[in-house]
């Protein structure tokens, strides 16, 4: 959006600009969607199946094949996030998570004073604001922890498999409780990001 001023009006020009590839906004709810089933299955498997599925073994097995099939969804959905980085449009490559510029940085740091505060106005920004761009990526890479936990997990319960054969150093260096433990509080990290994802959506839709 533009604004000129001109013979003394103030005039208001605005511009069309396609931020989210069609791949991307696909990508997007496909996390979405699978960190939900995500979610739901492994609360139910990490609390003893909540009473749910006592005496239910076969509905316990399907619990568990319904979480490793979204973690196998959600691990490519992510995959596919990162590699779009790299070769997706302007305002979704990986500089536009990274405050690799002066300007980004400084921006950032504006972005940071509006949020505590302390700059009344917002930074009209198309697509992710600096601070944002870099809680996305904090956000990924978490995910690929996940990911990667994830899979150490699947292959501990099927070590004549292929996730075992391909994860199975790992152990060697971060023993079982804590990668349970890591999978675990992610999913609540997730939760809270989706919580604040929320509020800053609506928030910068009314600002700006």
């Amino acid at each position: 959006m533009g604004v000129k001023q001109a013979d003394g009006l103030r005039t208001i020009h605005r511009v069309k600009v396609h931020v989210w590839e069609l791949p991307v906004r696909f990508m997007h709810w496909i996390i979405v969607g699978s960190i939900g089933v995500l979610a739901v299955s492994g609360i139910v498997i990490a609390n003893g199946n909540m009473g749910l599925l006592i005496d239910h073994p076969t509905g316990m097995n399907v619990n568990r094949a319904i979480h490793t099939g979204a973690g196998y969804i959600f691990a490519l959905a992510v995959i596919a996030r990162v590699i779009w980085m790299f070769i997706g449009g302007r305002y979704t490559r990986w500089n536009n998570f990274l405050p690799v510029s002066k300007e980004r940085r400084a921006e950032m740091l504006d972005t940071a004073k509006y949020y505590a505060l302390i700059k009344k106005e917002p930074i009209s920004e198309a697509g992710h604001n600096p601070l944002a761009g870099f809680a996305y990526f904090v956000v990924y890479v978490l995910m690929v922890i996940q990911s990667i936990t994830g899979i150490v997990m699947v292959g501990m319960d099927r070590q004549e498999g292929f996730l075992w054969d391909i994860s199975h150093w790992i152990l060697a260096y971060v023993n079982n409780p804590i990668i349970r433990f890591t999978h675990h509080g992610i999913m609540w990290i997730l939760g809270i990001f989706l919580i604040q994802h929320l509020y800053s959506m609506v928030l910068v839709d009314i600002e700006e």
